[in-house]
């Protein structure tokens, strides 16, 4: 597992190896005791005995650095040696290097109740000093490499879990952080990114100094974007958006990193597809939403289908279970469910990897997230709301209820065999999966319809309203997420169920989904009035506990 960790870069291996990467100085290797003795290296052979850590490659003591480092040499590049020549490899004098250990420079890695005093006892400060004086002293007093040294034992007390004091300050060493991103002391372990979305109970790691990405942004390579500005993955490898590279391997096939395309369904149900068409089709069997259809490319294989079952008056239908099949294995999300999945009809908790890490299934806020390595995403909230997203590589690739993903959202009632049709319950009857077609069409002409005064009522503030009103908690996503088709979604389900408040809410909350599955950042919608009371239990009251991530939200009940 490779992540983010403040500024430093981690490696994982199952094994308990560990390697982590300051990107400009500083490596640390940690190893599990089964270990022990059985290493080789600069970094010594991990005996317990100090004495022989400079045992070089082929046996024996080296009585220098130099001939130790050039032992365990093991490749060449251009202009790189084991031994340092020229007059900048002169060593400091005691006296020229007791200059740096004022406080303004690396003393205050040992200040009397400076920032770090906490620490001295979790983690030895005198070899960080030592490297301090020594960059410094080489480098003239330059405060990059000053702040650099500093930073190495800060990182190193926050990995001890040492809670350290501020020390960086307008005058020495002061932060820069990119675009939409804040300078935090203690910012988040395990940050969330483009590439990996993990939730903080996941995260191991302790909080370290860092730049920390906005609300509503997340990390595409070292900039903090828009969720909806996050790029692509290939071949296990996340490029940043528009981002042009070459097939691994035989840098013979020219990439871009192309906008992922979405494809959305919710409330009765309501689709929108890959290219953008928006239809209503209330079949109640099995549907394939989306799969791959060009067998003649190289793109990865895969399946999503929808299970539908009867809703309101039974003349609509719901989102009963959503099915992913991908690399050979069959992936279940039902209604209701929470922090569990089926695989090949084995129920697991989650978080889960599956494939060496090729799948990633887990929960955020209320909905079940399972991501490829190759950049397709499957969202269900468990109750209303499914979307698919899929990288721009399965372009003009796909079929089923989603359409073709070619950019035309004219072509996108095409049959299995081919074939276009304009009839909507044709369409979706030709893409259901092990049943007759005649008997999973739509609601055709028994469709429920909804009076204008029925759609005047349901379009006010206190009901669908609150999406698209001006000046409501949606407001900064209606630029990026047109709300009219979730408002005439919204009114239509409020229709069949004669203004079911459980419907009322799902049908905003698929809103709020939308725009947080767009990278941006809501507020809050929920209110004593909407979608917040909570029932009675026994003599107490359950009172409202909203979580609200960035990326996510879910609402809990819960005693008071």
């Amino acid at each position: 597992m490779v992540y983010r960790n403040g500024s430093m870069a981690v490696v994982e291996v199952g094994f308990d190896l560990q390697v982590t990467f300051h990107w400009n100085s500083q490596v640390q290797v940690t190893l599990p005791s089964i270990y022990w003795g059985a290493v080789c290296g600069l970094c010594g052979n991990y005996d317990g005995n100090v004495t022989d850590d400079r045992t070089m490659r082929g046996g024996g003591i080296a009585s220098t650095y130099e001939l130790l480092g050039a032992s365990w040499q093991v490749g060449q590049t251009v202009e790189c040696a084991s031994t340092c020549e020229g007059p900048l490899c002169q060593g400091c004098s005691t006296s020229q290097m007791e200059v740096y250990q004022a406080q303004r420079y690396c003393g205050i890695i040992t200040q009397y109740y400076g920032p770090f005093w906490a620490c001295r006892t979790y983690t030895v400060p005198k070899p960080y000093l030592e490297d301090c004086l020594f960059d410094a002293c080489q480098y003239k007093g330059y405060h990059g490499v000053i702040c650099t040294a500093v930073a190495a034992y800060a990182v190193a007390c926050q990995k001890a879990g040492v809670n350290i004091q501020a020390w960086r300050s307008s005058t020495f060493c002061p932060p820069s952080c990119p675009k939409n991103s804040n300078y935090k002391l203690c910012s988040v372990g395990c940050p969330v990114t483009c590439a990996n979305l993990p939730l903080a109970t996941q995260c191991h790691m302790n909080c370290t100094e860092g730049c920390q990405c906005e609300e509503g942004y997340l990390l595409s390579g070292d900039a903090c974007v828009p969720g909806i500005q996050c790029g692509c993955s290939f071949s296990g490898r996340y490029y940043k958006l528009r981002e042009v590279f070459y097939d691994a391997g035989q840098c013979q096939t020219k990439c871009q990193c192309g906008e992922n395309g979405a494809c959305v369904a919710s409330g009765d149900p309501h689709y929108t597809t890959f290219d953008g068409r928006r239809f209503d089709f209330q079949g109640r069997c099995i549907y394939t939403l989306t799969k791959v259809c060009d067998n003649s490319t190289q793109l990865v294989p895969f399946a999503v289908e929808e299970e539908n079952e009867p809703y309101g008056d039974g003349r609509v239908a719901v989102t009963r279970a959503v099915v992913l099949q991908v690399y050979g294995y069959i992936i279940s999300i039902k209604q209701g469910m929470k922090w569990e999945v089926m695989v090949d009809k084995v129920r697991f908790p989650l978080p889960l990897f599956l494939d060496d890490g090729r799948i990633t299934i887990n929960q955020e806020g209320c909905n079940i997230i399972v991501q490829t390595d190759f950049g397709l995403k499957l969202l269900y909230d468990t109750q209303y709301y499914v979307e698919v997203d899929v990288p721009s590589s399965y372009k003009d690739s796909l079929c089923g209820l989603c359409g073709n993903y070619n950019g035309d959202s004219q072509d996108d009632f095409l049959l299995p065999n081919g074939q276009r049709t304009a009839d909507v319950d044709v369409f979706g009857r030709a893409w259901v999966v092990n049943l007759p077609e005649v008997m999973c069409g739509g609601c055709g002409s028994q469709c429920p319809t909804c009076s204008i005064d029925k759609k005047a009522l349901y379009g006010q503030l206190e009901f669908c309203g609150i999406i698209n009103t001006t000046s409501g908690p949606f407001t900064t996503c209606h630029a990026v997420v047109p709300p009219e088709n979730y408002v005439s979604n919204c009114i239509f389900d409020l229709c069949t169920v004669d203004g079911n408040r459980t419907t009322l809410c799902n049908s905003v909350q698929a809103y709020a989904i939308a725009c947080q599955s767009a990278g941006v950042q809501i507020n809050g919608w929920r209110n004593i009035s909407l979608c917040r009371k909570c029932k009675k239990h026994g003599g107490g009251v359950h009172y409202l506990v909203l979580l609200t991530l960035p990326w996510s939200e879910c609402v809990f009940c819960a005693f008071s």
